[in-house]
């Protein structure tokens, strides 16, 4: 009698994992930022992008050496961007030196805007002057 108490024990447990596993359900939606971080034409292929909100510092994701970057899952909204770490040697390309402002989300004019449960894209197009 006890083991037919466990196994009713198990299968209550697992009855709301199984119906939540069929092909009706609608996927949940998450959210995307990516985008491609160029200087001067040619791809940034190291260095970090981080957003920021009133200031302060949500995330930030590695530059690709395809010059690309991603953060999955951000909240909506909006966002400043600054992109850093470019002057990195790689085997990819020669490092790239972007100008201090770059660096600060308040003079760097990069900006995001994401909305929830979509992927958007922000390529940012960066000068080396």
């Amino acid at each position: 009698m006890n083991l037919a108490r466990q196994l009713l024990f198990v299968a209550a447990l697992l009855a709301p994992v199984a119906a939540g596993c069929g092909g009706s359900e609608s996927a949940v939606a998450t959210s995307l930022l990516r985008g491609k971080v160029t200087c001067d034409g040619r791809p940034v292929v190291a260095g970090v992008v981080t957003a920021y909100r009133g200031g302060t510092k949500v995330m930030e994701a590695n530059i690709n050496p395809d010059g690309g970057y991603e953060f999955a899952q951000p909240s909506a909204g909006e966002y400043q961007l600054t992109v850093t770490k470019t002057d990195v040697a790689t085997p990819y390309a020669k490092p790239v030196k972007l100008p201090a402002r770059y660096s600060d989300p308040a003079q760097s004019g990069l900006t995001a805007k994401v909305a929830g449960g979509q992927a958007s894209t922000q390529d940012l197009a960066l000068t080396a002057k």
